[in-house]
Order: structure tokens, then C-alpha cells, then sequence
């Protein structure tokens, strides 16, 4: 419940973001085989953020906590529909996050699943309904793409690694303060998306099953996040 208010919290100060940008986009940029390169719609702009970290516990067993694209209890978030095989490509899974300026439902399409013998895996997906438009604000949530990975790193020992791409309208500086638009003089208000903060909360929370599971044996470090 925890991360579920944190998840809708990250989103709730994005739809707040902005005051005067362009109108949301028809459709949705077809950027999975290169994110990094997408060419974002107008009025949105390429964000991305990353977290690691290195689990002390079996890639096996934080998979079997990590591994689902249907079961993300970890992330403290239940999918209110799904559709096709769990972890197949072409599954959908739908989740609404409700936030203090409406309801965000999302569909995520997983692109891709690699696995290993070892525990190691790495799942891809992406937003698949939209552009979102924000609540109370103009701009829009234009199409994400996540991966989460964890690689074997010894018989204790695996690392976790989140990577999001997303097009969004607004100014990301970590700052809860206006800022000037000197191009066209609107106000903007360039709220942080903490994604990588989300994504430090969730791996942390994995640690904790494990250790109550008795499997987290190995050296950890904590996450380390950045953006651009």
C-alpha cells in the first residue's frame, strides 16, 4: 500500500507540471527498439532514469520475487487486468493509480523476456494506451519504456537494474519551484518525476522479502540512481 501511495504520488506531481505547453500528441512514438534515440512528439520531451544496486541473495531468488510481469505485489501495485501469458511477449497488464488530481489507468505491453538458467533475466515493456493527457494541466504522459534486469553475480550475489525512457510535457530539475519559460514567458512549474526514487523503494522492498524469505546471505550496497 506503501509504494502504491508513493507510485501515485510520483505521478500526481507530474500532472501538475505544467501551465502552457502544446496539446497532447494523437499517438504514441514507436521508439521500444531504440529509446534512448526516441524522437519524442511535440510538446513532450526524452527523460530517462536508471537505478542499481547489488542484492545479497540468489539471482533465482530475487527473480522468483521480481521475475512476473503479472505478480508486482513487490512494487507494491496489483494489475487490475491482464491479458495473454504471464511473461510472454505481448502480455498487457492495466493498472489505475488514483491521485489527488483524478485517476491515471495505464496499459503496459511487455515487449520482451530474456532468461537464464542462472536466475538472470531482463523484461521489457512499454506504454501501450495514450497519450495520457494530464489532470487539471496541459500536456501529457506520450510513452514510456521500461527494463528491468537482475544478472547473476555469484552463489550470494545478483544486480538489479531499472531503466525508464518516457516522453512527458514539462521541465524536469528536481525543483518545487516555478520555473520561466524564457521562449514563450509561461510559467512552469518543473516538478522532479521521481521514477528512480520509486525504483530505490522497490528494490529495498525486495530486500525485505528476501530477508524475511532467510535469503538474503551476500554483501548488498544500497541503490544508486541517476537521471537525464
Amino acid at each position: 500500500m506503501l509504494a502504491r501511495i508513493f507510485y501515485a504520488a510520483v505521478l500526481a506531481v507530474s500532472a501538475t507540471m505544467v501551465a502552457c505547453a502544446p496539446r497532447p500528441p494523437n499517438s504514441l512514438p514507436n521508439c521500444a527498439a531504440a529509446p534512448a534515440n526516441c524522437n519524442c512528439p511535440s510538446g513532450t520531451t526524452l527523460q530517462s532514469y536508471t537505478t542499481f544496486a547489488l542484492i545479497g541473495a540468489a539471482a533465482k531468488d530475487l527473480k522468483a520475487i521480481t521475475g512476473s510481469f503479472f505478480e508486482i505485489s513487490w512494487l507494491g501495485l496489483t494489475p487490475e487486468s491482464t491479458s495473454g501469458l504471464d511473461d510472454k511477449a505481448g502480455a498487457t497488464r492495466t493498472l489505475t493509480v488514483p491521485t489527488n488530481f483524478g485517476n491515471y489507468t495505464f496499459v503496459e505491453k511487455l515487449v520482451s523476456y530474456k532468461e537464464d538458467s542462472d536466475g538472470s533475466f531482463t523484461l521489457f515493456f512499454e506504454q501501450a494506451n495514450g497519450p495520457i493527457p494530464y489532470r487539471n494541466a496541459t500536456g501529457s504522459f506520450s510513452g514510456y519504456w521500461d527494463t528491468l534486469s537482475v544478472k547473476y553475480a555469484g552463489a550470494h550475489e545478483s544486480f538489479i537494474y531499472f531503466s525508464n525512457y518516457l516522453c512527458t510535457t514539462g521541465v524536469v530539475d528536481g525543483m518545487f519551484s516555478p520555473l520561466r519559460d524564457a521562449e514563450d514567458e509561461c510559467l512552469q512549474y518543473g516538478f522532479l518525476l521521481d521514477f528512480n526514487g520509486f525504483h530505490e523503494f522497490a528494490t529495498k522492498n525486495a530486500e525485505s522479502i528476501l530477508q524475511s524469505r532467510g535469503q538474503l546471505t551476500g554483501h548488498s550496497t544500497p541503490p544508486v540512481s541517476f537521471q537525464t
